[in-house]
């Protein structure tokens, strides 16, 4: 299997233990997206003056530093919502899809590091927003945001009257609306490295 596909199914598994919030999403993809940017030009910054197992655990220090400082920016603006999520602030820190991208060889420029990797990213961000918005339709019938003083829901169904809604806000729903949207991921990742590669084929 293609590693890249392993990387972002593993890191779309980070979502199951967040509360099935499209307003959770959007936080935790903004940070995802500021330490992966952040972590890119750091380590293209330092790998010419670190390298070997020091520069893991640089990096790793760095990320989670990131974190830190993003989510004591984020407390002033929506302080409900980062109290409420808790360390779960920390999983885009933790993910082997930001280690492993930002370590990767290959880019002669920070631009190109950055392009690559925020590409990847990018991807993986769309995907994410559209299982946490459908987790948020499915467990609760409503589609939520960020706000002030908590998440700003939208509700247009009573999700406590329907069992099967109620299953799938649960944790043993959530594993398997999350097994599920993973192997729907790879199928999809699948899909477009075909096409990339075929796009290659024609042009030589």
């Amino acid at each position: 299997m293609n590693k890249k596909i392993v990387l972002y199914a593993s890191a779309l598994m980070l979502m199951i233990p967040v509360p099935g919030r499209f307003a959770y999403g959007i936080i935790l993809t903004l940070l995802f997206n500021l330490v992966f940017l952040a972590g890119t030009s750091f380590v293209f910054a330092v790998r010419k003056y670190i390298t070997g197992t020091m520069q893991s655990v640089v990096i790793m220090t760095f990320l989670i530093g990131m974190s830190v400082f993003l989510k004591d920016i984020l407390i002033f603006i929506f302080p409900v919502i980062v109290l409420q999520l808790g360390v779960l602030l920390y999983f885009p820190a933790l993910s082997v899809f930001i280690l492993t991208a930002v370590n990767r060889k290959g880019s002669s420029t920070l631009q190109e590091a950055i392009s690559m990797n925020m590409k990847d990213s990018g991807c993986f961000s769309l995907f994410a927003l559209i299982y946490m918005l459908l987790r948020d339709i499915a467990g609760y019938g409503s589609i939520s945001f960020p706000g002030f003083n908590g998440i700003l829901a939208v509700q247009f169904i009573n999700s406590a009257k329907i069992p099967f809604m109620c299953f799938l806000a649960s944790l043993p729903g959530t594993i398997i609306s999350s097994t599920v949207m993973a192997v729907l991921y790879i199928h999809v990742q699948k899909m477009f490295t075909i096409i990339e590669r075929a796009g290659i084929t024609d042009e030589k």
